[in-house]
């Protein structure tokens, strides 16, 4: 049911249209079940919220929080107090369930009711950015300027494009010898690199084996995954999507990290995600990163521009008050529901 409502609502949104989503989304889940609240008018589902239980590690503690997500509400309905009362339900269920942060990452038309009815504040500390790198202009450029003249400046660009990539294989020929492979399923000797990775933030959601294998590998969805490993130890990870699209075929990095001393080797990373790009005729790259992260650097080498905030909200509970003083943040869209 669940599945076919959002299917009609987000006709162009493949995740909705996948069935499985929200089993696994919510019953699958390994920190703990998550639920639906939902409304019915004459047994026609109306509106729904969700919530996901997540493990965040917040410095050097594990506790669990919620994130708020698949908030819809049919137009006809809209102006009714829905967007309130489903809220406030869930927020309700999630404290019940001692999920003490509860956060979400609402788009423009949502944001306004969390913040001036639901209790809700912009997080300043956790500041995410999406941020984006553009391989192919064409389809950009023909609706403002027509097929020729879209098509001479793509020209142009691809050739800088391809300047920029010998620069940045020239780069990585002197990086440590890091080697990339790419497999199928995360390796059993994934924790020993967790362990390490964990101490080294203040604020980051779990990465264990058995999250990311809940996360990635059940996901109804298809994702990619690359293991680094320096002198045959795990020294970090990505994990990407392929999206094909009639009008920009993009890849989506939805999740990596390295032990701080090798996040160099993110280079090593998106070197490979530039070749896989060339033989797939992917028009550009997107990452979301905190606007504090150490990797931001390390993007922007790669030709990555800042392309939108993202507004990170939670409840204004005496939990989230609390948090203060993060500097070691790592969050990416897989920590969302935009992915």
């Amino acid at each position: 049911m669940l599945d076919r409502f959002f299917k009609q609502q987000y006709k162009n949104d493949y995740r909705y249209g996948t069935m499985g989503f929200f089993y696994w989304k919510l019953v699958l889940n390994k920190t703990m079940k998550g639920f639906f609240n939902t409304i019915s008018i004459n047994s026609e589902l109306v509106a729904t919220t969700s919530i996901t239980p997540k493990t965040l590690l917040i410095n050097g503690k594990s506790i669990n929080i919620a994130e708020l997500g698949d908030t819809y509400i049919k137009a006809k309905y809209r102006g009714r107090g829905f967007f309130f009362r489903l809220i406030n339900e869930a927020r309700v269920n999630a404290q019940n369930q001692d999920l003490k942060l509860i956060y979400g990452t609402p788009n423009s038309q949502a944001l306004p009711m969390y913040l001036k009815t639901c209790n809700f504040g912009i997080s300043s500390q956790i500041i995410p950015y999406s941020f984006r790198y553009q391989l192919d202009v064409n389809n950009y450029l023909r609706p403002k300027t027509g097929s020729l003249i879209s098509n001479l400046v793509n020209i142009v660009y691809k050739s800088l494009v391809k300047l920029h990539h010998i620069f940045l294989n020239t780069y990585n020929y002197f990086l440590k010898d890091y080697s990339i492979e790419s497999v199928s399923n995360f390796p059993i000797e994934f924790d020993n690199f967790w362990s390490k990775a964990s101490k080294e933030w203040d604020f980051v959601i779990s990465r264990n084996l058995k999250n990311l294998e809940y996360r990635f590998s059940l996901n109804p969805n298809k994702y990619y995954f690359l293991i680094v490993k320096y002198k045959n130890e795990i020294i970090g990870y990505m994990v990407y999507k392929i999206i094909y699209d009639n009008l920009d075929s993009r890849i989506v990095i939805a999740d990596f990290l390295f032990l701080n001393e090798h996040k160099k080797a993110l280079n090593k990373c998106l070197n490979q995600i530039r070749k896989i790009c060339n033989s797939n005729k992917i028009s550009y790259v997107a990452i979301w990163l905190d606007l504090s992260s150490i990797y931001i650097p390390i993007l922007r080498l790669n030709g990555f521009l800042y392309k939108k905030y993202v507004p990170f909200i939670t409840y204004l509970n005496d939990f989230s008050k609390s948090i203060i003083s993060l500097s070691r943040i790592h969050l990416t869209i897989s920590d969302t529901d935009n992915i």
